[in-house]
């Protein structure tokens, strides 16, 4: 070892010379190979039916990547917006709302849907009985089922951009997690079929809704799982 590391100090220079020339040589090649490949390319452009091929080719690619833009763009847009919906104080005032009825009532679930049938009963006798349209459209805002109806319509939303893949789960989930959605559990889904029999709406219809928000609770808590492991 020690002789070759003297034979290395004694003919440094000789040996960078060599090195030298090994990778000017190489490059030579190199270069020499690419210019060919790019006179080769050149005169098959050239061709009139090649250049037809590129063009379209180029076209693909610029296809392709304008999709990806605007797929991130939209998914922006409605990530953006959904957001927006969930901060504004209509929705805070509803959720909070929601939550003091679910704070009263919501251990026992049968007496958070006989409460809930109760303010429904009282909130619709005062708009019934009010004359003067702008009085009962105040009264109408301040209902509870309108708040429900407000908190329900955005999380269906929700399960629409989730469902038919418009933001991945990734960005809904990661923003949406399953304590933003503990609310569908808790109070959605126990006092939905109530407002169905005060409604007489279709009891198949009622369930079908159910399942959906069903479906986006269970995927936020499998999403939450899946990054914990």
């Amino acid at each position: 070892m020690k002789k070759v590391i003297r034979f290395i100090n004694r003919n440094c220079f000789i040996i960078l010379l060599i090195i030298f020339y090994i990778i000017t040589l190489l490059l030579m090649i190199i270069f020499g190979v690419f210019m060919d490949a790019i006179n080769s390319i050149t005169s098959w452009i050239s061709n009139s039916n090649n250049l037809i091929i590129v063009a379209t080719f180029l076209l693909v690619i610029a296809t392709y990547i304008y999709s990806i833009t605007s797929r991130r763009t939209m998914w922006y847009k409605a990530l953006l917006d959904a957001k927006k919906d969930y901060r504004s104080p209509e929705m805070m005032t509803a959720v909070m709302i929601l939550y003091d009825l679910y704070r009263k009532y919501g251990k026992d679930e049968c007496r958070l849907k006989m409460e809930y049938s109760r303010i429904l009963e009282e909130d619709n006798k005062k708009i019934e009985q009010e004359n003067w349209y702008k009085s009962k459209f105040n009264l109408i805002k301040g209902s509870l089922s309108y708040q429900r109806r407000l908190v329900l319509t955005f999380y269906f939303h929700l399960y629409d951009l989730y469902k038919h893949n418009i933001l991945p789960k990734e960005m809904i989930f990661g923003y949406f997690h399953k304590d933003n959605l503990s609310i569908i559990p808790k109070i959605l889904i126990p006092i939905h079929m109530e407002q169905g029999k005060y409604d007489k709406a279709d009891t198949e219809i009622a369930k079908q809704q159910l399942d959906k928000l069903k479906e986006l609770y269970d995927e936020s808590i499998q999403y939450q799982k899946d990054i914990d492991c």
